[in-house]
């Protein structure tokens, strides 16, 4: 959106249409200029038929990155190196759950989730039930839970429509990073090693703790949370595993695990048949 005072960007997995607000979505409004310029670039290079070029910089708390880009590293990419980097959790909640391949990364999203959990490293996952177990028979989460990462499969029953439809990596707990926007984990959505992605895509790279002092981040590991604990029941009933407050109690004793601080006032009121209240 450009007007003569402002110019921002919408974007996220929130989907216009009616039945978007009851599903899990996220939505980010965008005012960061460098991040407008590289939105507004993607739009030009869409409306000619261009492929866009991919740009990176290290000092910005925050990027985004394209697929089907002409030139620069493509998202997913980077999205499996944040994920080999990570050394305190992983907490993933994806409509789409497939494993990932990209070029110049040895392994992929399974293998390198597996690493994690032998490492000793939370790592937890929340996908979308319709979608994990869609018609292409694919194995994902049979082959994670395989090599001891838990998988939640999610159905939203709001409607028949509605789903999970999140696309989400919450990385560490002192130093929070986030892996968020449009684009779905599949070979249409993010590509492989060989092949470059069918679908336009956005993914963003969010350095919590340098953007806003972990703001974004303990809001984005709040959401898994809330997520979870919607959805846990399904995944004990059906797959066996385990209950939202044993994740909990696991998670919440880890080192550096965000605090925030809480304090309330009490009010003394006494009402006129003389019973005393405190709010």
């Amino acid at each position: 959106f450009h007007t003569p005072t402002d110019c921002l960007v919408l974007s996220g997995s929130f989907n216009p249409g009616s039945y978007a607000p009851l599903n899990d979505e996220n939505f980010h409004l965008i005012r960061d200029s460098f991040l407008v310029e590289r939105y507004r670039d993607m739009y030009r290079h869409l409306l000619y038929g261009e492929r866009p070029v991919n740009v990176w910089d290290d000092t910005r708390p925050v990027n985004v990155l394209f697929t089907r880009p002409r030139e620069g590293i493509r998202p997913g990419e980077m999205f499996l190196r944040w994920l080999g980097e990570e050394q305190e959790q992983i907490l993933i909640m994806t409509y789409s759950l497939r494993d990932i391949t990209a070029p110049g990364e040895q392994r992929s999203l399974v293998q390198l989730l597996a690493e994690k959990v032998a490492a000793g490293i939370p790592v937890y996952v929340i996908s979308d039930r319709k979608q994990s177990d869609g018609g292409d028979h694919d194995d994902t989460d049979d082959r994670l839970r395989a090599a001891g990462v838990p998988v939640y499969e999610a159905r939203n029953y709001a409607t028949t429509y509605s789903a999970m439809h999140h696309k989400v990596a919450v990385l560490g707990r002192s130093h929070i990073r986030v892996v968020a926007d449009s684009a779905n984990w599949t070979k249409s959505g993010l590509g492989t090693a060989s092949n470059i992605a069918r679908n336009t895509e956005s993914m963003l790279f969010i350095d919590t703790q340098a953007l806003d002092d972990g703001r974004t981040g303990r809001r984005y590991l709040a959401e898994w949370l809330k997520v979870l604990e919607r959805y846990a029941e399904q995944g004990q009933a059906i797959d066996g595993e385990q209950s939202y407050q044993e994740v909990e109690q696991r998670l919440l004793v880890q080192p550096d695990w965000p605090e925030q601080a809480v304090g309330f006032l009490a009010r003394r009121a006494e009402t006129d048949m003389g019973e005393v209240v405190y709010v």
